[in-house]
């Protein structure tokens, strides 16, 4: 019979930052007690460290010059295989949560994954915008301007009052928050734990599992959950709390400079038929699709 598979996927979470590998800080027990009950991995390579490419690889199996996603602000071929549909066409249901990259970020969400492979999806990325606030606004809205507040630059097609709403959000929940905080990308958050997008994505992959268990008993499951902390910005509920918990504040380290206004480097001016100079290019075309993926075993 084949096995069922929970894939978790954090971003920008470092080996050194879990108890498991050598941390010395008692703060990921969970994870430390998967480590100690399962297998843990001591090396581990890449073909590029930035997110997009290096997800790329991870959901295709090959490297950034061969799958096209040289750099982030990239889409993926929508004709391009990945493991998800190697799994569907072996009899699996697959589920995917949270962020992918596989697209330019700001022009806002593709619709779902399914030209990724997944027969479910919900999609949240860093900015925030699509069904992570709307879930939001629908659960608890008394708090949404705090959520709002945490949002990236709007994508396109976002109406202009919603513009406003979110201009205030930041200015007057996330400002005063900010010009309090010691670091410019860790403070403290303006919303709960219950609220927080890691909460969200957790509950939709619960959905999934609960739901395949009661509907789909005899066909195998993936259920993938890939969540957006802990990258900056670092705004983790409670964390004063955690911090005064883990953290000898006398033994903290001084703070490290911060360099401004470097000058970027645009990876698509260096490739074929690339534009550089940070264009992007039109969101419409990106995410379809009419024919499957040729897959090659």
């Amino acid at each position: 019979m084949s096995k069922n598979v929970l894939f978790i996927m954090a971003d920008q979470l470092g080996a050194a930052q879990l108890g498991c590998y050598g941390s010395g800080v008692d703060s990921t027990p969970t994870l430390d007690s998967l480590a100690a009950e399962g297998m843990l991995f001591s090396r581990c390579y890449t073909t590029t460290p930035v997110c997009a490419p290096n997800r790329a690889n991870l959901l295709t199996g090959r490297s950034p010059c061969v799958h096209g996603m040289i750099s982030n602000n990239y889409a993926l071929a929508t004709d391009t295989p990945t493991y998800a549909h190697v799994l569907q066409r072996r009899g699996y249901r697959t589920g995917g949560f949270g962020k992918f990259h596989q697209h330019p970020m700001p022009l806002g969400l593709p619709p779902d994954a399914a030209y990724l492979g997944f027969t479910e999806s919900v999609l949240s990325e860093d900015p925030k915008w699509g069904p992570y606030l709307e879930w939001v606004e629908q659960t608890c809205p008394e708090r949404f301007e705090r959520a709002l507040a945490l949002a990236w630059s709007p994508p396109p097609g976002t109406p202009p009052d919603r513009i406003e709403r979110w201009r205030k959000a930041r200015a007057d929940v996330l400002g005063p928050i900010r010009q309090q905080a010691r670091w410019s990308i860790v403070y403290p958050s303006p919303l709960g734990p219950e609220l927080h997008d890691t909460t969200f994505l957790t509950d939709m992959g619960l959905d999934f599992l609960q739901r395949h268990r009661r509907d789909h008993e005899n066909t195998p499951f993936f259920c993938h959950v890939s969540y957006v902390d802990p990258h900056d910005p670092a705004y983790a509920p409670k964390r004063q709390e955690m911090l005064e918990r883990l953290v000898d504040a006398a033994t903290m380290p001084h703070r490290v400079p911060q360099y401004r206004n470097l000058p970027a480097i645009d990876g698509r001016k260096h490739a074929p038929g690339g534009k550089g100079n940070g264009q992007l290019v039109p969101a419409a075309p990106l995410f379809k699709h009419t024919t499957a993926p040729s897959l090659t075993e």
